[in-house]
């Protein structure tokens, strides 16, 4: 069962799907191609147990896990450029009150052009809209979410990308090569912080990402202003 929801467009509201409302919101259709870091939305075709979804496929790119894996290891100057692209198109995001709930490297693709490369999001079907009330259920993946989820059975959406961002910047500088995991960050902290081959403000971005607190969390914010995108490697 589909749910869907009021969608204003060129004098007329229509009735879609959240994945494509959410993909309007962030990126727009197809006469504004490509101007936003999140994919275009194309079109979009209901059929009887399932929803089809055409967007834009930048062209050449590749997910980061795959970026990451064919360039290993990634320069801290390049890594950097990632991080703050992806933490300009997750602000943008939330403006425009869309909330991905499942940033994560298999996510994020990474587009290569004349001006070198370009931060795109993918997959919002486990999103939802910006709200004020915080969220009691969770779609995405559960080794991306964030530790108020299992420790108070509630979250809020900009401390969830923060801490989702933080688990991405993680998984770039982990020599160890492993997918970044809530769990075993807490069970594994010192083992896991001791593999990240970052300078020290590479590692403090990290760090005030993965606060365990929400409330002593960067912000989305803050974390665009923070001192490591300022430095030089």
């Amino acid at each position: 069962m589909v749910d869907f929801y009021p969608l204003a467009r060129k004098a007329e509201v229509l009735h879609v799907p959240m994945e494509v409302y959410l993909m309007f919101r962030a990126a727009g259709g197809p006469d504004i191609l490509g101007q936003s870091a999140a994919v275009s939305l194309l079109d979009w075709f209901e059929l009887d147990t399932e929803i089809i979804i055409v967007m834009e496929r930048p062209s050449p790119s590749m997910d980061l896990v795959t970026y990451s894996t064919l360039h290993y290891p990634l320069p801290e100057d390049t890594v950097r450029d990632i991080m703050r692209q992806l933490v300009l198109a997750v602000i943008d995001l939330h403006n425009k009150r869309v909330f991905h709930r499942d940033l994560k490297s298999n996510n994020v693709l990474i587009q290569e052009t004349e001006d070198g490369i370009r931060v795109r999001i993918i997959s919002f079907g486990c999103g939802c809209i910006v709200s004020t009330i915080p969220y009691t259920s969770f779609t995405g993946c559960l080794s991306c979410a964030p530790p108020e989820l299992f420790l108070e059975r509630k979250y809020m959406d900009s401390p969830t990308s923060v801490w989702q961002i933080g688990g991405v910047a993680y998984e770039l500088f982990n020599e160890d090569s492993k997918f970044f995991n809530t769990y075993e960050w807490f069970i594994d902290a010192l083992g896991m912080k001791t593999s990240i081959t970052a300078s020290e403000e590479g590692k403090h971005f990290i760090q005030v990402c993965l606060e365990e607190s929400p409330s002593k969390r960067i912000s989305l914010e803050e974390l665009e202003r923070h001192p490591w995108f300022f430095t030089t490697t």
